[in-house]
C-alpha cells in the first residue's frame, strides 16, 4: 500500500531546518539593518557638520565685530561666556544676512553649544545624542554708537538649530581667533594690510580670522562621529565702532 503525506519525524526535521534558515536570515537582516542605520547616522552627522560650518563661516566673513573670548554675553536673560562654546559676531545692516532696515544698525549672530532639551519638540527625544545641540541665536536692530564697544545684552533673540548632537569636549567654536590691536580705524591700512599696534586700547582690537572646530556625535555602539575644522577670514577691521554702510 502506497503511503501518502509526511510523518511526524519528517515534519519536525523540516521545521528544524526552516528554523535554522530563519535564524540565519534574521542575523543577516539584523546586521544589515545596523550597518544601514550607522551609515545613515554618519551621513546625517557629516551633513550637519558641513552645513553648520558653511553658514557659521559665511556669517563670520561678513561680520564687522567679533566678540573676544571670555566676554559675558547675555542672550534673552541668560548669561553666556564667549569662547569654545560660544562665538558671537555683529553683521552690518544691508548685507546678505542682515536686511536693510534703514536704521544703520547691526544684526547679532551667536553660536552656542547648549542643552537640546528645550528643542526636543522639534528635534525629537534624541536618545542617541549627546544631549547638547549647536544653536544659532539671531537678533536685529543692535545699535552701536561710534567709539564705543557694542552692547553685551541681546534681547528678543531668536534661536535656530544647526546640529542636534554636538560634542562639547572636542568642539571649539573659536579655537584660533587671531586678534591684534589697533588704536583706531585710521591705523589700519587696507591696501598694505598692516596696522599700528597699540596694546593699551583693547576697544580697538583687530580680529583677522577665526578657526572653528565642530564634532557631531551620536552615542551608538560603536559611536558615530564626524569632525571638521574650518578656517575663515573676517573683514580684518578694528573692533572699534565702524560707521554702518549707507
Amino acid at each position: 500500500m502506497k503511503r501518502s503525506g509526511i510523518t511526524l519525524l519528517e515534519l519536525l526535521v523540516a521545521m528544524a531546518i526552516l528554523g535554522i534558515l530563519l535564524a540565519v536570515l534574521s542575523v543577516f537582516f539584523s546586521s544589515n539593518l545596523r550597518i544601514t542605520n550607522r551609515q545613515i547616522a554618519a551621513a546625517d552627522a557629516g551633513l550637519a557638520v558641513r552645513l553648520s560650518l558653511l553658514r557659521l563661516n559665511d556669517i563670520v566673513a561678513q561680520s564687522a565685530y567679533i566678540y573676544p573670548a571670555e566676554q559675558s554675553l547675555t542672550i534673552n536673560g541668560t548669561a553666556l561666556s564667549t569662547g569654545a562654546s560660544l562665538l558671537a559676531v555683529l553683521v552690518p545692516e544691508d548685507t546678505t544676512y542682515c536686511p536693510d532696515a534703514g536704521t544703520q544698525t547691526y544684526c547679532g549672530f551667536a553660536y552656542s553649544i547648549e542643552d537640546r532639551a528645550p528643542y526636543a519638540a522639534i528635534l525629537g527625544a534624541g536618545n542617541a545624542t549627546t544631549g547638547l545641540a549647536l544653536i544659532e541665536w539671531q537678533v536685529s536692530g543692535i545699535s552701536w554708537p561710534r567709539d564705543t564697544l557694542p552692547t553685551t545684552t541681546w534681547n528678543s533673540a531668536t534661536p535656530g538649530i544647526l546640529a542636534d548632537s554636538a560634542d562639547p569636549l572636542r568642539s571649539d567654536l573659536a579655537s584660533a581667533a587671531q586678534l591684534t590691536l589697533a588704536l583706531q580705524q585710521s591705523d589700519f591700512d587696507e591696501n598694505a594690510f598692516t596696522y599700528t599696534a597699540n596694546v593699551t586700547n583693547i576697544a580697538s582690537a583687530l580680529i583677522q580670522s577665526v578657526s572653528s572646530n565642530l564634532v557631531v556625535r551620536y552615542n551608538r555602539n560603536p559611536p558615530v562621529e564626524v569632525e571638521r575644522t574650518n578656517y575663515v577670514f573676517s573683514r580684518a577691521i578694528p573692533r572699534a565702532a565702524q560707521s554702518n554702510p549707507e
